[in-house]
């Protein structure tokens, strides 16, 4: 096997190990009457350039993503303000405030993918920003202290 397939083969294996273990933390998160939302990026200024992520931000970034996916699918507003950028408070509950963080974060939860049909397909970092080509669009993300946080979602 040539040492790029390698490669590929490694990220692959850490992306499902990833999701695995992402889907299996989720478990016990709630909504609450009061969760802060964020304020984003607009999707045209989602980076499309800059250079592969590092595999530690490639991690976390995939985490990032599809943890979002799957509280979107959930209506999970607590988990979907917490993995947006800092903003916004909404003050409601349940699937109205999940339309309500997603929308202060400029993101239209009906046009992301389906947890089942959510598939990164490249990742680049551009210093503080990064995007996550994923089915269907394309993430924006913000580096926030050691982690990544999602700014915007542009469908394809």
């Amino acid at each position: 096997m040539s040492r790029g397939r390698l490669i590929v083969a490694v990220l692959i294996a850490l992306v499902v190990g990833v999701s695995a273990g992402v889907l299996i933390s989720l478990g016990g998160a709630s909504d609450s009457a009061t969760t802060s939302a964020s304020v984003s990026v607009p999707p045209a200024t989602i980076p499309t350039t800059g250079t592969v992520a590092s595999s530690a931000d490639a991690q976390v970034i995939t985490r990032a993503v599809t943890s979002y996916v799957d509280a979107a699918a959930t209506q999970d507003a607590g988990t979907l303000c917490g993995l947006e950028a800092e903003g916004a408070t909404v003050t409601v509950t349940g699937a109205d405030a999940a339309n309500a963080c997603a929308e202060a974060a400029g993101i239209d939860l009906a046009a992301l993918p389906a947890p089942r049909d959510l598939r990164i397909t490249a990742i680049r970092v551009d210093g503080g920003a990064a995007s996550a080509v994923v089915t269907g669009g394309r993430f924006g993300l913000v580096r926030s202290g050691g982690g990544w946080q999602i700014s915007g979602y542009a469908p394809a």
